[in-house]
């Protein structure tokens, strides 16, 4: 029986380019090769058919052993995930700071109120994890963590309703927050089947969702219509490697539609 071998894991990740791309941490294999385990084994050379010399593996201590293998399960040596962590943190950035949340209140005659930057807001988060969901892994972690800086805002927005002036109480926040959490998940299932239906099914969607199936007003929901076919369009036709470079997308509003 031959022997086994121990391969430098800097070898073996010489020889993970797939279409000369690096596959960090998309398979169990990739996941092995951190400091964290910086030897595999493996019964003969990769390279030829000659066998490699052995190599004794550095000892370590235990607890040092203990740590580097917990940080190895979570993807702490995994910098290709955290860089899509962050993307989806910069992208909801660029949606509060770049939308002109007055256009809309003004063009659609809704409240300045939280309810209104809301939807609003909620609005572009779908449009941005429609357009994540066609990148595989690295625009399902996107989209995680793009969801998640929106909750996080929403608990640093809360908090401020908490003055000295007018003092809130936490529960009634809390008890809010898990509605708002419930009508956001109602809301991108209707958005989903309106943007693979027809314009009557999210017509439907954005009348519900915007004017709280109160009014008539066809014409501003025609416009919100119009919008997201429009600005879905130029999302899928942005090259997901400027997205990522340029972590920001050139958010114009409903001016978009005025051009057509």
């Amino acid at each position: 029986m031959q022997k086994m071998r121990i391969v430098p894991a800097v070898k073996l990740l010489q020889m993970t380019f797939v279409n000369n791309n690096l596959c960090h941490g998309r398979s169990n294999f990739i996941k092995t090769i951190t400091p964290g385990c910086a030897f595999v084994y493996s019964d003969r050379n990769f390279y030829s058919s000659k066998p490699l010399p052995m190599a004794k593996p550095e000892l370590k201590p235990k607890n040092v052993w203990f740590f580097e293998k917990y940080l190895d399960k979570n993807n702490f040596f995994h910098p290709h995930r955290f860089r899509f962590m962050t993307l989806g943190h910069f992208l909801y950035e660029n949606v509060v700071d770049a939308l002109d949340y007055d256009q809309f209140n003004k063009e659609l005659k809704l409240p300045d109120t939280f309810n209104s930057w809301f939807v609003v807001t909620e609005l572009h988060v779908w449009l941005l994890m429609v357009r994540c969901m066609q990148e595989g892994d690295d625009g399902k972690i996107t989209r995680n963590h793009l969801v998640k800086a929106l909750w996080n805002d929403c608990d640093e927005r809360g908090k401020l309703l908490d003055t000295e002036e007018s003092r809130v109480n936490p529960k009634k926040v809390k008890k809010q927050m898990k509605e708002l959490v419930g009508q956001f998940n109602a809301c991108i299932i209707a958005y989903d089947e309106g943007l693979t239906g027809d314009d009557t099914i999210l017509a439907d969607a954005i009348w519900r969702r915007f004017f709280l199936s109160e009014g008539n007003d066809p014409e501003k929901v025609e416009k919100l219509v119009h919008y997201i076919r429009k600005q879905m369009y130029l999302l899928d036709e942005t090259p997901w490697a400027e997205i990522f470079r340029k972590k920001s997308i050139d958010w114009k509003g409903l001016d978009i539609i005025k051009s057509d």
